[in-house]
Order: C-alpha cells, then structure tokens, then sequence
C-alpha cells in the first residue's frame, strides 16, 4: 500500500497546478478546467485520508461516489453553459465578461 504523503503529495501538486492555471489564464474554459484540476486535487488527498482512516473506511465508497456525482454535475452544467455561451456568441475573456454585468 502506497504512504499517505504519496497522496498528499499529488493532491497538493494537482491543487498548486489548478491554481496556477486559474490565475495565469484569462480565458473561461481554461479557467474552469484548473477549478476542476483543483477538484481533482482535493478528491486525491481526501481518498488517501479515507484509505487510511480506519474509523471511515467503511463508508469511503459511499463518500467517494457522493464526492464523483458531484463533479460529474458541475460538469454537465459548465457544457451546458458553454454551450449557451457559444450559440450567442459571447467571448470567453474573463476581461470582457465582466462588462456583461450592467
């Protein structure tokens, strides 16, 4: 069984990355993506504490499950969004999403 720093580690490094991404970049859709990346990152490091937990092993399916259908939700509604966004042709610069308020 792989040591709990190993999923520490990745989590944080799939967090540092999704933050990276989210603040270099101006653009929507790559934006969105390094939430996601962050998310991802998160779920890691909450499955290596659960693997060793053994007070919530029982339970980490059910919990990792609740954890998968929320993320397959919110990704469903950002294609959804883009989708909306792209038949009205509306720009994906964050710069310019802003002005779209008043």
């Amino acid at each position: 069984m792989l040591p709990l720093y190993y999923f520490s580690i990745a989590g944080g490094m799939f967090v540092v990355a999704g933050l990276a991404g989210a603040v270099a970049s101006r653009h929507f859709v790559v934006t969105i993506l390094s939430l996601e990346l962050v998310f991802a990152g998160s779920i890691t490091a909450l499955a290596g504490y659960f693997t060793y937990s053994p007070a919530i092993s029982g339970t980490f399916f059910t919990i990792l499950l609740s954890i998968w259908t929320v993320a397959s939700v919110e990704v469903v509604g950002l294609v959804a969004f883009y989708v909306y966004m792209k038949n009205k042709v509306i720009d994906f610069d964050l710069k310019k999403l802003t002005q779209l308020k008043g």
